[in-house]
C-alpha cells in the first residue's frame, strides 16, 4: 500500500471518479520541426541528433524556442538550445529550411553534470525564468538525488545564468529517487514551485510546494529548499504517472489553467489532460478537470522517434484571449506546436467540474 506523504488538495479525492481513459483531441497541429533543419552554430556548426521537448518565449512578434538537444547516444546527455523565429510565419506553419540555434544551458553543475533537460521558461514579476531539469553526478550511479529542478533567468543580452537548485527538506533527502516536471509561479503573493516528485516509499507525486520569496535578492547560486508541499491530484488507475506539462496560465488571481501529462500503465503512450487550480497559502482546490485527454500522438513524427508515442509539452502563450500556442516534445526527436482555443477547453473543463 502506498503511503501519503503530504496533505492533499481539496477535490483530490474526486479527480479519480471523474476522469476516463479516452482522448478528444482538440489541437491544431501547426507546425513540426525536425533536427535536420536546426544548426547549433556556436558548438561546431553541427545538427543535433534530436530537438524536443521546447518552452516558448514570445517578444515583439518574435518566438524564442528553448528546446532540449542531443548529440549522440553514449549517455544521452542533454543540453538546452535558443531558436528564434517571427511569430507570423510559425503561424503560417512556415519553418525554414535552415533555423540558426546556439546553445545557452549546458551541464555546468554537480547538479546537471549528465545533462539539462525540459526547460519550461516563464515570467515572473517581469522577470524572464527557466526551470529545467537537472541530471545530477548521481544520475548513472545512485539510487536517489539523481534529478533535481534548476532554475535561471535571463540576464542582459538573452543570456541565461543559473540561479537556483531546489532541493528537497532535510526529511525528504534520502528518499527522493527524482524531481522534475517543474517551474515557479506567483500568485497572490506567495511564491509556489509546481514540480513531480518521485519517492522511494511513496512512488510519484504530483506537488505543489511553498518557497521563500528570494527573488528580490538573486545574485550567484544557490540552493533552496521548499516546504509546506500539497499533493495535488492522483494518478488514474490506468496511469504509471502524471507530471506537470507546461508552465500554468493565469485565469485570475489565484486560479491557474494547468496542462499535465500522463503515462498509459499498459501502452506507455503520453497524453495530456487539464485542470483548473486555485491557489492559497493554506492549500490548493482542484476546480475543474478535463473528463477526457486533450491531446495524444496522432501524427506519425509523434508516434515514431526516439521514445514512441509520446507528445511532451513544454512551453505555452497565450496569444489572444481565444488562443494558446503550445509547444511539445514530439516522440522524443522533434519539435511540434499547435494551437489550443480557449473556449473549447473550457468546454472540456466544466464537464468536469468539482467546484
Amino acid at each position: 500500500m502506498v503511503m501519503q506523504p503530504f496533505p492533499v488538495s481539496e477535490g483530490f479525492n474526486q479527480v479519480a471518479a471523474i476522469r476516463s481513459n479516452v482522448s478528444k483531441d482538440i489541437v491544431e497541429r501547426i507546425a513540426v520541426i525536425s533536427p535536420n533543419k536546426v544548426i547549433l552554430e556556436n558548438y561546431m556548426g553541427i545538427n543535433p541528433h534530436a530537438v524536443f521537448n521546447a518552452s516558448i518565449h514570445i517578444d515583439s512578434g518574435i518566438v524564442e524556442l528553448y528546446a532540449r538537444v542531443t548529440i549522440g547516444y553514449y549517455s544521452y546527455a542533454s543540453s538546452i538550445a535558443r531558436m528564434r523565429l517571427s511569430l507570423d510565419s510559425l503561424l503560417a506553419g512556415d519553418i525554414p529550411e535552415r533555423l540558426a540555434a546556439e546553445l545557452v544551458i549546458t551541464p555546468s553543475l554537480w547538479h546537471d553534470f549528465w545533462g539539462s533537460e525540459d526547460p519550461r521558461v516563464y515570467t515572473v514579476r517581469d522577470r524572464v525564468f527557466m526551470t529545467y531539469t537537472g541530471r545530477t553526478r548521481n544520475y548513472y550511479k545512485g539510487q536517489v538525488f539523481k534529478t533535481v529542478p534548476i532554475t535561471a533567468e535571463r540576464v542582459s543580452k538573452g543570456d541565461w545564468v543559473k540561479r537556483y537548485a531546489h532541493i528537497p527538506p532535510e526529511s525528504l533527502r534520502k528518499r527522493l529517487i527524482s524531481d522534475k516536471n517543474a517551474y515557479m509561479q506567483y500568485s497572490d503573493n506567495n511564491l509556489y514551485l509546481f514540480h513531480r516528485l518521485h519517492l522511494t516509499d511513496a512512488g510519484f507525486i504530483l506537488a505543489v510546494s511553498l518557497m521563500d520569496d528570494v527573488l528580490e535578492s538573486a545574485e550567484g547560486f544557490s540552493e533552496l529548499s521548499y516546504r509546506n508541499t500539497i499533493w495535488v491530484m492522483p494518478a488514474a488507475v490506468f496511469e504509471e504517472k502524471i507530471g506537470w506539462a507546461t508552465p500554468a496560465i493565469p485565469l485570475s488571481a489565484n486560479r491557474l489553467l494547468t496542462l499535465i501529462h500522463g503515462v498509459d500503465r499498459e501502452t506507455g503512450v503520453y497524453r495530456v489532460f487539464a485542470s483548473i487550480l486555485q491557489l492559497a497559502r493554506d492549500g490548493i482546490v482542484v476546480e475543474a478537470i478535463t473528463p477526457s485527454y486533450i491531446m495524444e500522438p496522432r501524427t506519425i513524427y509523434e508516434i515514431y522517434g526516439d521514445r514512441p508515442f509520446t507528445v511532451f509539452p513544454c512551453g505555452a502563450w497565450r496569444l489572444s484571449r481565444n488562443e494558446i500556442l503550445i509547444s511539445y516534445g514530439a516522440a522524443d526527436y522533434s519539435v511540434g506546436l499547435g494551437l489550443i482555443d480557449v473556449d473549447e477547453l473550457l468546454s472540456e473543463l466544466d464537464h468536469g467540474r468539482i467546484y
